[in-house]
């Protein structure tokens, strides 16, 4: 499956230049998880390919590649010890898995906002793209706040 961005670039995005990490511990199947998860879903497969196809630059850059190397951030987080450690996470103990957990709930809370902004753009901005339907969004249909689902 092609992705709207790479490696390199969600690093870029989503990650801090004080970080011990490269770009090396995301891979294409991290991407791909996220594009179709929290991505395909708000964009729809016609958009969604459309973007990947290079139209809407400014679209991707502003809205949806910011969201997407927050997703994938947000996935990737639980498995930076083990991609980055040797021994597969020697040392790691339950006060660094408590703090995994704080910081999966933090990245998945940023990367929400994005994609809600995303979103919004979207719908303000539907005429600009007629690859979307905004009846398709799901965040159209029902807000989740924290574990609370309202549908609209």
């Amino acid at each position: 499956m092609e992705t709207l961005i790479n490696a390199q670039s969600v690093y870029a995005l989503a990650f801090s230049t004080q970080e011990r990490y490269t770009s090396a511990v995301i891979t294409n199947i991290d991407i791909v998880e996220a594009q179709s998860r929290f991505l395909e879903p708000i964009l729809g497969r016609e958009l969604l390919n459309s973007l990947i196809d290079g139209n809407h630059a400014d679209f991707v850059a502003n809205y949806a590649a910011p969201t997407l190397a927050a997703y994938v951030r947000y996935l990737v987080e639980p498995l930076l010890e083990l991609r980055s450690t040797p021994c597969h996470g020697e040392g790691i103990t339950s006060a660094s898995n408590s703090r995994v957990e704080l910081s999966c709930e933090a990245l998945r809370r940023k990367a929400a906002a994005l994609r809600r902004r995303m979103s919004d753009y979207l719908n303000a901005n539907a005429e600009k793209f007629s690859e979307y339907n905004p009846e398709n969004n799901p965040l159209n249909r029902c807000v989740i706040y924290g574990n609370i689902v309202q549908t609209l």
